[in-house]
């Protein structure tokens, strides 16, 4: 009984494990092909199976490899020979995925499997991380329940993509880094190089651990915590890590490239000249990123009713506020208060309390991150800042063992806290089916959505199947379809459908209009005429998973 009353928060992190990857399992399996994942399986396929690294460039290859390794262990075949890779990514994974004679659902499950696994771990992460730091299970288990039921967490939990994993890696890199600043040990050095190199190795962005490295640093200097020759002491130990993450890096590349393409892109197959390949090869992927980030993009991006090209400052605040749960921003806003009445007469206090400590640096992980992410000109969805959620679970779980005597005291905070919790639970559990689509009570109606954000934020392509199925039920035999996503139109309805834009709205029957595409034709509005004005005509059937309309005519 005394072991079972010391254990209660294992038994209770279990629960909210497997509930949580339970929904994102269920999601998963019903969401049909987004965007981008044909393309992420098919560069994971290709170099992981074959060693041929000049596909899908702009991503290092460890979280596509890790979807592909399922598909691989299970049989699957794919003769890349017989296509051109150097062809558009999402038209080669398009045929990877519907035209390899494989099934397409059964592809999609197994390669996202592996990153709803690594959406298991980074609760537990959190957990472990939020209770080894502030030496209170409860705090621990309300990081982890807030990170379990994170609708855009869940999200991109069940999608063969590479958002999650960086942020997974990240979490881990930026919770052993706060344990190190507690205590320096040869173990906890080894760690953080390790978890810093596959964060590299998962996406570009993962390069953002140095400058918040030495954003803490400075932090150092400047507070008077400790004189420049300590500083240059902490690099020196801190170097170590270092040297090890690009060791773990290049490593990944050294053992994955394959010889018939080191032969062919580098002339030699030699161990120095793979080494060196290794090195030229995320190279190119800096510099692929660099160049797509920097420049203005391709498509007209969207945000509250206006189109650009290069983008908005203000884009990742935005959509952080409209699709992030009311209760969190609630937390995250009273967290900050409470840290900074802590240490409004004292800043030294982050020395001398490992919770206020690693509130602060938490707090400055998230701010740097939206900062940089600011200066991009590519505004396609709040993936791209998804490493900030788990950090803000941490903050909020730190900040309530920093203030656990006070709500212990006061019942009211207690209650409060609880509503919160609760509510945050309830809000995401009603975004099924498709939690990439949630918004808050801010945003209004599903109507509002796509008046607000579009893209992944929204209508990625997820809900394809589902469309099939309100067909289904309700006996319709044709439906004039402008579909944006992956999800393999003629795989799923086959003669079902009629191709259809804007200007063709002109017969009677029903019109399937992807989200996206319905905000979309406004920009081109010079030369066609756009869904709203289509529309306007027709009665709206049913929004399927919020990202899908259909009309009827």
């Amino acid at each position: 009984m005394n072991q079972i009353k010391k254990s209660w928060h294992l038994f209770a992190l279990g629960i909210i494990v497997a509930i949580s990857l339970t929904l994102a399992t269920t999601s998963a399996s019903k969401n049909s092909l987004t965007a981008d994942e044909n393309a992420h399986i098919a560069a994971g396929f290709v170099k992981l199976h074959d060693g041929y690294f000049d596909f899908f460039i702009e991503q290092p290859p460890l979280i596509n490899a890790f979807e592909a390794l399922p598909l691989i262990l299970s049989g699957i075949k794919f003769d890349t020979s017989v296509i051109n890779l150097n062809k558009n990514h999402w038209s080669v994974g398009s045929q990877f995925i519907f035209n390899s004679g494989h099934d397409p659902d059964r592809l999609m499950l197994l390669a996202r499997i592996p990153i709803i696994i690594l959406y298991g771990l980074l609760i537990i992460s959190v957990y472990y991380f939020t209770r080894k730091i502030s030496r209170n299970s409860l705090a621990g288990l309300i990081g982890a329940t807030l990170t379990a039921f994170c609708p855009n967490l869940l999200a991109h939990g069940g999608l063969a993509t590479v958002d999650l994993g960086v942020t997974f890696f990240l979490f881990l890199s930026i919770g052993t880094f706060f344990l190190t600043l507690q205590e320096i040990t040869r173990k906890r050095m080894i760690m953080l190089g390790v978890f810093i190199g596959l964060a590299l190795a998962s996406k570009v962005s993962g390069l953002i651990i140095f400058p918040y490295f030495f954003l803490i640093f400075g932090l150092f200097l400047i507070t008077g915590k400790t004189s420049k020759k300590n500083i240059y002491f902490m690099i020196e130990k801190y170097k170590v890590a270092i040297i090890i993450s690009f060791v773990v890096l290049l490593s990944i590349y050294f053992f994955m490239i394959g010889k018939d393409y080191l032969s062919s892109a580098y002339g030699d197959s030699s161990v120095v000249e793979r080494i060196k390949a290794s090195f030229f090869e995320y190279a190119k992927q800096l510099k692929a990123i660099y160049y797509w980030s920097s420049k203005p993009y391709d498509k007209p991006q969207f945000l509250l009713g206006q189109f650009s090209f290069s983008g908005w400052w203000y884009y990742y605040p935005v959509a952080f506020f409209f699709k992030t749960p009311i209760p969190i921003l609630i937390l995250l806003f009273a967290g900050m208060l409470g840290l900074f009445f802590k240490l409004r007469k004292n800043l030294q206090k982050i020395y001398s309390d490992n919770i206020l400590g690693s509130s602060l640096f938490a707090l400055l992980f998230i701010l740097l991150f939206f900062m940089v992410a600011a200066s991009s000109h590519l505004n396609i969805g709040l993936r791209y800042v998804l490493p900030v959620y788990p950090v803000i679970y941490l903050f909020i779980g730190l900040m309530f063992a920093s203030y656990y005597d006070q709500i212990k005291k006061k019942l009211a905070y207690f209650i409060c806290l609880t509503f919160l919790v609760i509510w945050a639970i309830i809000g995401s559990i009603q975004s099924l089916p498709s939690f990439l689509a949630y918004f808050n009570e801010f945003a209004g109606k599903p109507v509002n959505y796509d008046k607000i954000l579009i893209d992944s934020n929204l209508d990625w392509g997820q809900d394809l199947k589902r469309l099939r199925t309100w067909m289904n039920k309700n006996g319709i035999e044709k439906i004039h379809l402008d579909y944006f996503g992956g999800g393999g139109v003629d795989y799923y309805l086959k003669d079902r459908y009629i191709p259809s834009e804007s200007y063709g709205a002109k017969e009677a029957g029903y019109y399937a209009i992807s989200r996206h595409n319905f905000r979309t034709s406004s920009f081109y509005a010079g030369k066609i005429q756009t869904w709203e004005d289509a529309t306007k005509e027709m009665k709206l059937r049913t929004i399927i998973g919020n990202s899908i309309y259909v009309f009827q005519k």
